[in-house]
């Protein structure tokens, strides 16, 4: 990594349903969002910088994206799930993680030098390992030592008090950290399918009527869905250029989907 010395770790939060898609399928939906190798979302590194250039004025995209001829001096990673929004029957929702994302986000830490923010880490996944939902405070989301997710998973929630010290150090929720929880992985995947927007879309042409062939669902990423992702820089090019951040700002729209109010996400360095 000597020739990218300068790293951030940043987070990836959705503000709208966020579309990033995959092309079309020949499954339920026509228009699924993108998934990684285990079936979760991910946003694709090649898609946050495409994101990030078009906002950049031309000097700056050419020196930091690069151009046919010459390589940039920037590069991101693909942005790893951490957590998404769930439905809860108590307490209305929570932001549901698992081990598997959060050892993700361990492994970008450290790639990223923010080893100080994980530090307590692996104490926590020990706390977790084993407990269907692992919570900060059970009582909030569960009824009689149970919680109901998204209308069809009843699962026991043990309590786990440091989950909620470490939401906030990992800046994973703003605000009522209590509703930080970690479901085991399996559990975790069933849960997202049922957390993940579909939506039908529809195309009118002349006279507002539907084309042919002009109907079609589409997958979103609901809103309050964290990713991670590391940008790395040349060290040595970097001297006399900004960051990301400072150039583009925090946010970002994504997807192609800004005139209807979509895939508007914040950029946040840790």
């Amino acid at each position: 990594m000597k020739d990218y010395g300068v790293k951030s770790l940043v987070l990836v939060r959705t503000l709208t349903p966020l579309h990033i898609g995959m092309g079309r399928s020949a499954g339920v939906v026509d228009l699924p969002i993108e998934r990684d190798g285990f079936g979760l979302p991910y946003i694709p590194a090649s898609g946050i910088k495409g994101a990030i250039g078009a906002r950049l004025p031309e000097k700056e995209r050419e020196e930091l994206c690069g151009t046919r001829e010459k390589v940039g001096a920037f590069i991101p990673l693909d942005a790893s799930l951490v957590t998404i929004p769930v439905r809860s029957l108590k307490g209305v929702w929570v932001s549901a993680c698992s081990p598997m994302t959060l050892r993700r986000f361990k492994v970008v830490a450290e790639l990223a030098g923010r080893e100080n923010i994980i530090k307590d880490l692996d104490e926590i996944l020990q706390k977790v390992a084993g407990k269907p939902v692992a919570a900060p405070d059970p009582e909030k989301i569960a009824e009689d030592g149970y919680a109901i997710l998204n209308e069809e998973f009843q699962l026991e929630v043990s309590p786990v008090r440091e989950l909620e010290s470490h939401a906030k150090k990992l800046k994973l929720l703003e605000e009522e950290e209590w509703r930080f929880v970690v479901l085991q992985d399996d559990i975790f995947k069933n849960v997202i399918d049922r957390s993940l927007l579909r939506r039908a879309r529809v195309r009118l042409g002349e006279g507002k009527k539907v084309e042919s062939g002009a109907l079609w669902t589409e997958e979103d990423v609901p809103p309050d869905t964290t990713f991670v992702t590391a940008f790395l820089y040349s060290k040595d090019r970097m001297q006399e250029m900004r960051k990301i951040t400072e150039l583009v700002g925090n946010y970002l729209i994504f997807g192609g989907h800004e005139t209807v109010g979509r895939g508007i996400v914040r950029l946040e360095e840790l």
